[in-house]
């Protein structure tokens, strides 16, 4: 199951994943992937903040929300030069 640049539009995430979760089969995989927040922060990308989003999230909280919401095992790229988080939860 595939949630791409969809997190950061949903109030809440950990009802949102938590659901997800519940879907997935045994052996099933969660692929999240949400603009990287530190890179906005980092890069002074003030003008890419966006109303649309009421999230933003770094590895330490996107592995928090996954962790609470789904307790799966994850792992985490980053990708699109730093720009981009994936996880990947088995």
């Amino acid at each position: 199951m595939i949630s791409r640049m969809t997190l950061e539009h949903i109030e809440d995430p950990a009802a949102f994943l938590a659901r997800m979760a519940r879907w997935l089969k045994e052996d099933g995989v969660l692929i999240t992937q949400v603009p990287a927040g530190l890179d906005l922060i980092e890069r002074r990308g003030l003008s890419d903040l966006v109303y649309e989003h009421v999230n933003y999230f770094a590895i330490a909280s996107l592995a928090a929300v996954l962790d609470r919401a789904t307790g799966l095992n994850t792992r985490f790229l980053e990708g699109f030069e730093g720009q981009h988080l994936a996880a990947i939860s088995r």
